[in-house]
């Protein structure tokens, strides 16, 4: 299986990086964006619902 990369941009509001900021430098983490990706993950993990299928792509994404 061929794994893919995609590029994110998005706009946060200067708390939120401030608090991503702080996220990472408690964890040691290398970059912002690392801490963002795991942030996600977190948020993913404990916001889904039982029964809630992720990583499944939703019927009006488009495909590159």
């Amino acid at each position: 299986m061929q794994v893919k990369t995609e590029r994110l941009v998005t706009l946060i509001d200067p708390e939120a990086l401030v608090r991503i900021d702080s996220y990472r430098w408690k964890k040691r983490l290398n970059s912002r964006a690392e801490a963002v990706r795991e942030l996600i993950e977190i948020g993913l993990k404990t916001r889904t619902a039982p029964g809630d299928e992720i990583g499944v792509q939703a019927p009006d994404a488009v495909e590159a």
